[in-house]
């Protein structure tokens, strides 16, 4: 769904999910639902609510781990887009795939 730019639905999806999880899970569930809504927020316009999000949803997904996936990767790829976050036409395609194994 992230993929496919379904920001809001990847938020639903994860919450009851998020809402249950260990401490650990907790908190890296909890950054990639902040990240699906701060690109949610840059689609709608609000830009200063989308750096926020994704700013801190990248910091809870660094350097952890949802079982054996690494987000390390995925946190990095996403504080570089805030950068490019300006006053003119955001790339889209500068959005990382949601993490998963290979």
């Amino acid at each position: 769904m992230f993929d496919a730019a379904l920001y809001f639905e990847v938020h639903e999806l994860l919450e009851p999910h998020w809402i249950e999880a260990a401490v650990g899970e907790r908190d890296a569930l909890q950054g990639l639902i902040q990240v699906a809504v701060g690109y949610q927020h840059l689609a709608n316009g609000n830009v200063r609510g989308a750096r926020a999000l994704l700013d801190e949803g990248s910091a809870k997904v660094e350097s952890r781990r949802l079982g054996a996936l690494d987000l390390t990767p995925f946190a990095r790829a996403v504080r570089a887009t805030i950068a490019r976050i300006g006053a003119g036409e955001f790339d889209w395609s500068l959005v990382p795939r949601f993490p998963r194994e290979e």
